[in-house]
């Protein structure tokens, strides 16, 4: 299930900076789109979310936080100082950098990144948590060394620099998913499905065939569980009905083949499971601020 899921899985990575708070001190990082990830590299100390949640941190602990949670990265002993970062500037290696203390006194060092991983571009894998996600890779020489081919691919400005990185990403959050999945442990509601196939499969028939006349009853049957149990376990699981993830990838869809293809508007409107060209339209302004015919003119980029 976890192969199945990853690959309908889009993953827009931002490059890692390097984060290093001296004892005494506390490095605020402000809420941004996606989740951000943490990698202790070296040192003790711990995130705090702001309203109160802590984890303590050691080396080797990856800490997914929540989307558009603001946190903090602290070091003992109180009271501490506080900085709130500007832009990353980048050291000698190029390496963007973030320094929260004395120059020199590197009790805490973490690699950071943001990762904004959804299904269909609307379904964000860590979408629904409501506190971190803290895992201890001691020991896991395969994650160590994934850890540090990031870090050496962020140092420099090599041809395919992104593209290596959004590929050592995947490998990370297949790691992740790997021991949440084999502890047991903490495993939030996304990770679930992989163990009883009824949300991952779902999912995977809305991704695969929007088109389809998808409908409450007929997922809620492919799920094996009664309309009402299924409509609630949806909500619960994903945050948003299961006819409105049907409509936001069915738009995604279509936004996809207008920008690629020289298809006719009312086809791509059946294509992707609308009643009508009008309605299609209609739905398609609503979500995106403009007509489908204006879309394809600002993002038309035919496929080779």
């Amino acid at each position: 299930m976890i192969d199945r899921l990853l690959e309908d899985l889009t993953l827009d990575v931002e490059p890692f900076a390097r984060c290093v708070v001296s004892s005494g001190w506390r490095l605020r990082l402000n809420e941004g789109e996606g989740a951000t990830l943490h990698f202790v590299l070296s040192g003790h100390g711990s995130l705090r979310l702001l309203g109160g949640h802590q984890l303590a941190l050691r080396p080797y602990t990856l800490v997914v936080v929540p989307d558009q949670r603001a946190h903090t990265l602290e070091v003992p002993p109180v009271p501490l100082q506080e900085v709130r970062p500007g832009p990353a500037e980048a050291d000698g290696a190029g390496l963007p950098e973030h320094v929260a203390g004395i120059d020199g006194d590197r009790e805490l060092l973490v690699a950071c990144g943001r990762v904004d991983a959804t299904y269909g571009r609307r379904l964000a894998l860590f979408g629904v948590l409501d506190r971190p996600i803290a895992v201890d890779f001691t020991g896991s020489e395969a994650m160590a060394q994934l850890f540090q081919r990031l870090l050496e691919e962020s140092t420099g400005q090599a041809l395919g620099q992104a593209a290596m990185l959004r590929a050592s990403m995947t490998q990370c959050l297949v790691l992740l998913l790997r021991r949440l999945v084999e502890e047991r442990a903490d495993v939030p509601l996304w990770a679930q499905t992989t163990q009883d196939r009824t949300m991952a499969e779902v999912v995977a028939a809305v991704l695969r065939a929007p088109g389809d006349p998808h409908s409450v009853e007929s997922l809620a049957r492919l799920a094996h569980l009664g309309r009402s149990a299924f409509a609630e376990r949806f909500v619960t699981t994903f945050g948003r009905t299961p006819m409105a993830f049907v409509r936001e990838v069915r738009l995604e869809r279509a936004a996809e083949l207008l920008s690629k293809t020289t298809l006719d508007i009312a086809t791509i409107a059946h294509r992707t499971g609308f009643a009508s060209r009008s309605h299609f339209s209609r739905t398609f302004r609503d979500a995106f601020g403009v007509p489908p015919a204006e879309h394809r003119r600002r993002t038309a980029r035919p496929a080779a």
